[in-house]
């Protein structure tokens, strides 16, 4: 949460929940498009610290997700 109360999902907490947050949205993201196979799931980062990570946890894991799904981007 912000100063002002608000909420913002650019905000860093460095709460140590990173993994638990990111396998969270790999299940969803697998369980939407198991359910709307027709369907595209874009992701985008905010910076490049974000740009980093994502490459780190979508190129340790590409050979699996690419058995299931066509993957379109660089790592």
């Amino acid at each position: 949460m912000l100063d002002d109360g608000s909420k913002s999902d650019l905000s860093v907490t460095d709460n140590g929940d990173l993994r638990t947050v990111l396998a969270t949205v790999m299940r969803i993201t697998d369980n939407f498009l198991t359910k709307f196979p027709q369907k595209v799931v874009t992701f985008s980062e905010s910076d490049n610290r974000q740009t980093r990570l994502y490459r780190i946890v979508i190129g340790r894991e590409v050979d699996a997700i690419q058995r299931r799904f066509v993957v379109f981007g660089k790592f």
